[in-house]
């Protein structure tokens, strides 16, 4: 039986001077994308596949107010906060209109998670987007 490859994007939460080490240890441990919301142009993740809000991401990380905004030929992730259904529809068009992958968030104290996850990926079906959460 063949597995079939895991993608994991991490979230550094730490101050940038602990950065270079904390992402040297991320490489050697096998991790190979990041996920910055603010990435600068002297960044130097060239090892890693970078997801930002920045426009100096491989992936550019856009809203429900920047999703108009991408540019057609920019790779793109759509992020978005998942509570309920109510932002469902959003979530959806914007993996129909070729985000390669949704990133999704939940708030700290959201009781419900599985529910709307789990209509989300039924949604998707069919669809070649990814989804991280």
């Amino acid at each position: 039986m063949t597995e079939k490859p895991r993608t994991i994007i991490v979230e550094p939460r730490i101050p940038k001077a602990e950065l270079d080490d904390f992402s040297q240890l991320l490489f050697e441990s096998g991790i190979k994308s990041l996920f910055l919301s603010d990435l600068d142009n002297s960044d130097d993740f060239s090892k890693f596949e970078t997801y930002s809000f920045s426009e100096h991401a491989d992936v550019k990380v856009v809203n429900s107010k920047t999703l108009n905004k991408s540019e057609p030929d920019k790779r793109f992730s759509y992020f978005a906060t998942l509570n309920d259904n109510s932002n469902l529809d959003e979530i959806v068009n914007a993996a129909k209109n070729n985000a390669e992958s949704i990133i999704i968030e939940f708030e700290e104290n959201t009781e419900w998670k599985i529910i709307p996850l789990e209509n989300l990926i039924a949604e998707l079906h069919g669809l070649k987007t990814k989804i991280f959460t």
